[in-house]
C-alpha cells in the first residue's frame, strides 16, 4: 500500500492504501481531520489517540472489534460514497476503543452510538435532509430485514438491520427525553468512563439521571427487541365538521402477537400539529380544522420507528410530493404514488424527478416510475438520466431495467448510460441491460 497525508490539523491523518489510488483515498478519508474535531467537541473529549491511521485492507473484512488509532476499510470503499462508513468507525474510536463494552452483552450500544452519529455526521457536513435520509433508509433496512427473520440488537454489528435498530434506539430516546439532554448525559458518560471498560448501566445511571426518572424498561426492552411496529393509517376530512379524521389500525407482531405504542406527530400544511397515541390494534382521532388542509405529513420529525402504510387522498399526496418542507416527508409521498395509476400521479412524479432539490425525492420518483410501463414514464426517466447527482442517474438507470422490453426506448437510454463517468451509473445500466 502507498500513504497518502490527510492531515489539516493537530491530529496527523494518514490513508494507507493501494497504489495509484491518492485521488480515491482523497475523496473517501478528506473529512476525517474534520470528523475528529466535530466528535471530539461532540463527546466533550479530545481524540484518544497519537494519531489516525486508516487502512483499506486487501480482502473482505469479517467484523472485527475497533482497532485504536487505525481503523479499517474495504476496497469497496474507494468505489463509491463511504462518508457514512467512515464516520461510524471514527465513532468507534471513542466509543468502542477508548471506552470498550465491559461484557459482549454491552457490545449493542457501542454499536448503536456508532450508527446513529454517523447519521448526524452527514447532517452537520451535507444539511439536515442527509441525516433525515440516512435514518430513514436504516428504518427501512430494519423492515426489510424483519420480513427475512428478525434480528435483535444483540446481533452483527455490520447487519443492515442492527445498525438501524442501533440508530433509532438513540434517535427515540433523543425525541422522548430531549436532543439536549441525550447528548449531556452521553458527554458525561465519556468524560467519566473514558480509558476504561463501561456497560449499557453505566450510560442507563447518566440517562436516568438526566430525566428524573428510571429507563430501566427502555434499555432491558430494546436490545432483545426483534420486531417494530405495523400501523395503518387512513386519512380523511369531514368538510361538515370541520375535522381531520385519522383511523389508525395496527397489526400484531407475526411471531408473538405483541402490540406497540404507537406515538406519532401528524402535521399539515399549515403547521397545525396533531399527535397520534395508541396501544390498542383500532383507534380513530378527530381533530378540529377549519380548512382541509392541501397536505398532510406523518411523523416528520422521525421519532418513531414505526412501518406505516398510508391510505390518503390522491390529492394530498401530490401536494406534499411537491411542496412538502422535509424531503422525507416528498420522499414517503413518492412511494406512496408508486401504485396510484392516474396520470394526474405519474405527471407529478416525473415533475419532481426532473426538479426537486434532494437526490433522494427524485430517485423515490424514479423508482415509482419503474413501476409504470407507458411513455410518460420512460420521458420522465430520459430527464432523469440527465440529473447531476449519479444516485438519480443510477436509480433512473435501474427503473429503466424494468422498463426495458415493455416500452420502447429504454434500451437506447440504458445503453447510453452504460457508458457514464460515474462507475456506479455504468454497472447499474449494465446490470439492467442483462437481465433476461
Amino acid at each position: 500500500n502507498a500513504a497518502v497525508d490527510l492531515s489539516a490539523g493537530p491530529v496527523p491523518v494518514t490513508a494507507w492504501v493501494p497504489p495509484g489510488r491518492a485521488a480515491e483515498a482523497r475523496t473517501t478519508f478528506g473529512s476525517a481531520p474534520a470528523m475528529l474535531a466535530r466528535f471530539a467537541a461532540r463527546f466533550g473529549a479530545p481524540y484518544p489517540w497519537d494519531a489516525l491511521t486508516l487502512t483499506i485492507a486487501h480482502r473482505p473484512l469479517d467484523v472485527e472489534a475497533p482497532r485504536a488509532g487505525a481503523p479499517r476499510f474495504d476496497e469497496a470503499a474507494l468505489e463509491g460514497d463511504a462518508e457514512e462508513s467512515v464516520a461510524r468507525e471514527l465513532v468507534r474510536q471513542w466509543l468502542g476503543a477508548w471506552i470498550s463494552p465491559r461484557a459482549r452483552a454491552d457490545a449493542w450500544l457501542f454499536d448503536s452510538f456508532a450508527s446513529w452519529h454517523a447519521s448526524w455526521w452527514l447532517g452537520v457536513s451535507r444539511g439536515a435532509d442527509e441525516e433525515a435520509w440516512s435514518l430513514d433508509e436504516k428504518a427501512r433496512a430494519v423492515f426489510a430485514g424483519e420480513a427475512r427473520g428478525a434480528r435483535p440488537l444483540a446481533g452483527s454489528p455490520l447487519d443492515p438491520q442492527v445498525q438501524g435498530r442501533g440508530a433509532w434506539f438513540l434517535q427515540i430516546l433523543r425525541g422522548e427525553l430531549g436532543a439536549d439532554a441525550v447528548d449531556a448525559a452521553t458527554r458525561r458518560f465519556v468524560r467519566t468512563r473514558g480509558g476504561g471498560a463501561a456497560s449499557s448501566d453505566d450510560f442507563r445511571v447518566e440517562i436516568d439521571s438526566a430525566a428524573g426518572r428510571s429507563y430501566g424498561g427502555y434499555f432491558g426492552i430494546w436490545p432483545r427487541l426483534a420486531e417494530h411496529a405495523r400501523s395503518r393509517l387512513t386519512l380523511s376530512y369531514d368538510e361538515r365538521e370541520r375535522a381531520l379524521i385519522l383511523d389508525h389500525v395496527q397489526a400484531p407482531a407475526a411471531r408473538n402477537g405483541r402490540r406497540f405504542v404507537v406515538d406519532v406527530t401528524v402535521r399539515t400544511d399549515a403547521g397545525e400539529a396533531f399527535r397520534l397515541t395508541s396501544g390498542g390494534l383500532r383507534k380513530t382521532e378527530r381533530w378540529p380544522v377549519a380548512v382541509r388542509p392541501r397536505w398532510v405529513e406523518v411523523d416528520p420529525g422521525q421519532t418513531g420507528l414505526c412501518e406505516i402504510e398510508r391510505d390518503w387522498p390522491e390529492d394530498m399526496l401530490r401536494a406534499e410530493l411537491a411542496s412538502a418542507p422535509a424531503a422525507i416527508s416528498r420522499a414517503r409521498a413518492a412511494r406512496d404514488l408508486t401504485g396510484v395509476p392516474t396520470l394526474e400521479a405519474e405527471a407529478s412524479l416525473g415533475d419532481c424527478l426532473r426538479r426537486d432539490s434532494f437526490w433522494g425525492v427524485a430517485a423515490a420518483c424514479a423508482r415509482a416510475l419503474g413501476e409504470r410501463a407507458d411513455e410518460g414514464a420512460l420521458a420522465a426517466l430520459g430527464a432523469g438520466t440527465r440529473r447531476s447527482d449519479a444516485r438519480v442517474r443510477r436509480s433512473s438507470a435501474s427503473s429503466l431495467g424494468r422498463l426495458r422490453g415493455r416500452v420502447s426506448g429504454a434500451e437506447v437510454l440504458l445503453k447510453a448510460l452504460a457508458s457514464d463517468p460515474d462507475r456506479s451509473v455504468a454497472v447499474e445500466a449494465e446490470r439492467a441491460l442483462s437481465r433476461p
